[in-house]
């Protein structure tokens, strides 16, 4: 058949990112942060349901915090 050489090669130079586990959290967040991060959340939840009752908890969580995830555009006329 046919004689066909192949070739390889590798780049020199590699890129890593560090991703700390729980037990670094320390570094990033406090516990105080975080237990104040979810007080607040479960606030500004509970504020959009009153405004808009039949909103589920995951719409109004992915309306908050993950807006380009939404498949709607928010209205007020979007939620009874």
């Amino acid at each position: 058949m046919f004689n066909i050489k192949k070739k390889i090669s590798f780049n020199c130079c590699i890129e890593v990112t560090i991703i700390p586990q729980t037990t670094e959290s320390k570094l990033w967040w406090s516990d105080r942060d975080i237990q104040l991060f979810k007080e607040s959340s479960i606030v500004e939840i509970i504020r959009l349901k009153q405004i808009h009752p039949s909103i589920t908890i995951q719409q109004a969580s992915k309306l908050l915090y993950q807006p380009p995830n939404m498949t709607i555009i928010y209205d007020i006329n979007n939620f009874g």
